[in-house]
Parts: structure tokens; C-alpha cells; sequence
């Protein structure tokens, strides 16, 4: 699936595509898996649990759109925009496992015995049963926060266990850095973006996301300016660059489909 689709898609592991951008109370894959594709949320329930080979599938979820899904194991992931997540119908062996790409907010069924393990670009986190958010929208970025429950977040060469309330950033070549978790890491999930004293440039790496739109930034002072604020999905994109022209003074055109700030 293209990184620019702009279709919520599920790509089967045999690389059928089902569109889930409507709604649909029955849907019948391969293997007899049934899917359920409601209030913006993914469930299912599948015929063949025999397999011995995990079959992997990925789901994409648009800019402009947040999506939920239930995993076999009871598992609830919440997908924010552009967003992928590849996972198996049903989980075999002694790990659960998931590769996630964009932002998630996961509450982990628990299994004692079959530790829950969230792949991403740079570094895994491991856990039983908990609340946590991974974000690894920025190359080279990943920020795991935990909300209840524990994890240990694994890199290359380093493995940190997290306690709820904290946060762990892992930045390539420089490491990780432990702080306290963030809530307005947390406001995405309630289609809000908090913004304090942000600057334009980083701004302008949240639009093409939540509103599906190309952003360029004319003039690099602008790029400087900052902005407090909350952007609320679920409102035109109008409505926040009024905010912002109201705030800093750039103002804002189209031009061939692509959103100016100057």
C-alpha cells in the first residue's frame, strides 16, 4: 500500500486489498475470517486457528482519519492518522506481535504467558497487559509513553523498563532520554493536538496528517514563529489557520491544491 493512499485499506497477507472506507457488518476473507467494519473500528473473528505460520496483514489508515481495532487476543489498538499497522489474524507460538509505523495508543489484553510485543523502525516494546502510546511519526524518533502497566522499550544495544507516568524518547545515533509522560501526548485519541509555543516548521508536520493536505511554509521567518494553541480534528482546517493568522500573522492560500503560510 502507498504511504499517500488516501483510502482506509486492509492489505490481506495473500496482497488482496479490502477497501474499509465504508461501513460493512460482514465481510468474508480468506481462511472464512469474518470482519466487521463499524463505527470506525475493526473487529473480526476467524475459522482457522490451526495454522502454524502467522499469515501478516496491514492496516492503513489514512490522513484526516483515526481508526480502532480489535485484535484475536482481545487486545484494542487506537490508529491515528497515517498510520500503518501489520499484524496476524490470529497469534501462534509464545509472543504476540505487532509492527506499528505512525502513532498508536494500544490497551494489551493479558496473557502471562504470551508476552505482547510492539515492533517499530528503531526499537521494540515489550509488554504482559497495559496502556501505552508509541510514536514514531518523525525518521529516527520514537516516543513510548505508558500510562498503566509496564513496558521495557529495547533498542540495538539498550533495554530501559518504563513505570506508568513515564515516557521514553529514543532519538538515532543519540540514545534515549526517560522523562515524565506528557498528557498532551496523550489528546490525539480525543482528536486534539496541543500545541505550546511550537514553532510553524513542526506545525506544519501535523496539517498534512490530520487534514490530508501538502503544507509548505514561504517564508523561512515564519517558519520560526510560534504558536499556543489546540487544533480539534474534527473542526475545518480554516478555523485553526484563522488561529494562527490571528496569533502570529502568516497568512494562508492555496495554489495548486498545495496550502501556502507565509
Amino acid at each position: 500500500m502507498a504511504i499517500n493512499n488516501t483510502t482506509l485499506q486492509l492489505q490481506l497477507s495473500n496482497g488482496e486489498i479490502v477497501d474499509l472506507s465504508a461501513p460493512q457488518d460482514s465481510i468474508t476473507v480468506n481462511g472464512g475470517t469474518q470482519l466487521k467494519n463499524r463505527n470506525n473500528s475493526l473487529t473480526y473473528s476467524t475459522k482457522d486457528k490451526t495454522n502454524t505460520t502467522e499469515q501478516v496483514n496491514k492496516l492503513w489508515v489514512p490522513p484526516g482519519m483515526d481508526y480502532h481495532i480489535t485484535l484475536s487476543d482481545g487486545t484494542l489498538i487506537f490508529l491515528n492518522s497515517a498510520t500503518s499497522l501489520r499484524f496476524p489474524f490470529h497469534f501462534t507460538g509464545n509472543t504476540r506481535e505487532v509492527f506499528v509505523d505512525g502513532e498508536a495508543y494500544l490497551q494489551v489484553a493479558k496473557d502471562q504467558n504470551r508476552p505482547f510485543i510492539l515492533h517499530t523502525p528503531n526499537g521494540a516494546v515489550q509488554v504482559l497487559g497495559t496502556s501505552f502510546n508509541v510514536n514514531t511519526y518523525d525518521p529516527g524518533l520514537i516516543k513510548v509513553s505508558l500510562v498503566e502497566g509496564a513496558v521495557s522499550f529495547a533498542t540495538a544495544n539498550k533495554q530501559t523498563i518504563l513505570k506508568p507516568g513515564q515516557a521514553i524518547t529514543y532519538l538515532e545515533n543519540k540514545g534515549t532520554m526517560l522523562t515524565a509522560l506528557n498528557e498532551n501526548d496523550l489528546l490525539w485519541i480525543k482528536g486534539r493536538y496541543k500545541l505550546d509555543n511550537t514553532s510553524m516548521s513542526e506545525i506544519t508536520k501535523v496539517l498534512p496528517r490530520w487534514y490530508g493536505v501538502k503544507v509548505v511554509i514561504d517564508n523561512p521567518a515564519t517558519a520560526r514563529k510560534k504558536f499556543t494553541g489546540t487544533i480539534l480534528k474534527a473542526e475545518p482546517i480554516q478555523e485553526f489557520l484563522d488561529a494562527i493568522k490571528l496569533t502570529t500573522g502568516a497568512e494562508s492560500y492555496y495554489k495548486d491544491g498545495v496550502l501556502h503560510i507565509r
